[in-house]
């Protein structure tokens, strides 16, 4: 088979987005010429079937590959919980000082959080953060400058009322999530768990499907013991509606509509902006942070993070009672501009 081909192809798209291609065109088959790993959905035929690179080709991939310096980075994605927070749920003096520092130099900085955006108000203040933020898991985009809803894809109904239906039978705490505020149904006892869920903005509900603006939420949130969640994951993943299921804690379930997470509202953000990926670094420490890991031209896992969140990554940093994320933009913004 001929590169200008299949191989072609390949090329295009290593050109558009380096690591997004890179990423994509691994998952069908191994290359020990490149040390790739394997590519799923893939349209590219595995390179055994075809003559590969030109020398000159393979020269400019792997200059492309190398060539991603992290003084290139131009948005910061931030995750809140385990990230920009510590275990006491305290914002350090160290985040805000690099934070601050780093929007100095002209990287704009997001927040990416699963929380809805009435949780993350208290920080975006504290932090003098002015650029457009990503919650409720990837559902809702703002732009605080313009003032503007960019994007806002809740659950649909019909799904929702089948997550509530199927949650109830398991006996766990559900949360629906909006912009504005959080309902939440089942014993208040759960609270002691949830000590990131703002207090300000909660509201109990005793049919949180009958309440009102609980019609089509944000995100769902499932509250209960791990292998109680796990089974009902495997439950909810069966169900013949639109959703997509992600963890943020052993504790906790993330529901939002199918196709929305943290990285593909990420990826619609990043186009907003006019940033290419690779001069995105994306920090985070749970496994709903590995959709915008695989995204982001650069992505740093917190030493808290799980054994596999922190193996998506390309760096590891120290945990978020270390002053983590201090490290991390000290390390791949400010010593990478100096």
């Amino acid at each position: 088979m001929s590169p200008t081909g299949h191989c072609q192809l390949f090329l295009t798209s290593t050109l558009l987005s380096p690591k997004i291609a890179i990423r994509h065109h691994i998952e069908r088959t191994t290359c020990s010429r490149y040390d790739w790993g394997v590519c799923q959905g893939c349209v590219i035929p595995p390179w055994d079937q075809c003559e590969g690179p030109s020398p000159e080709t393979d020269m400019r991939i792997r200059v492309m590959r190398q060539d991603h310096r992290i003084n290139d980075i131009r948005l910061v994605a931030i995750d809140v919980d385990g990230t920009l927070l510590n275990s006491r749920q305290e914002l350090p003096e160290s985040a805000v000082c690099m934070v601050r520092e780093v929007l100095a130099r002209g990287v704009k900085v997001s927040i990416i959080s699963g929380r809805p955006r009435c949780g993350i108000q208290a920080y975006l203040e504290a932090l003098s953060l002015k650029d457009p933020d990503i919650t409720s898991g990837g559902a809702h985009i703002y732009d605080p400058q313009q003032g503007r809803v960019l994007e806002h894809m809740p659950v649909p109904r019909l799904a929702a009322e089948a997550v509530v239906h199927r949650s109830r039978e398991y006996g766990v705490a559900i949360f629906f999530e909006s912009p504005e505020e959080i309902l939440y149904e089942g014993d208040p006892s759960i609270l002691e768990h949830t000590p990131s869920v703002p207090r300000g903005v909660l509201r109990r509900a005793k049919d949180i499907l009958v309440e009102d603006g609980a019609s089509e939420p944000g995100k769902i949130t499932l509250v209960g013991e791990p292998e109680i969640l796990h089974r009902l994951a495997e439950d909810l993943g069966a169900l013949p509606v639109p959703i997509h299921s992600t963890s943020s804690g052993p504790r906790f379930l993330e529901i939002t509509r199918a196709g929305v997470n943290k990285g593909s509202a990420l990826r619609r953000l990043a186009a907003y902006m006019g940033i290419p990926d690779m001069f995105i670094l994306a920090v985070g420490d749970s496994h709903n942070d590995v959709s915008m890991f695989q995204f982001a031209g650069r992505s740093v896992a917190m030493g808290n993070a799980p054994l596999e969140v922190r193996a998506s990554a390309d760096l590891v940093a120290p945990s978020h009672d270390a002053d983590g994320l201090a490290w991390v933009l000290r390390k791949e913004i400010l010593e990478g501009r100096a």
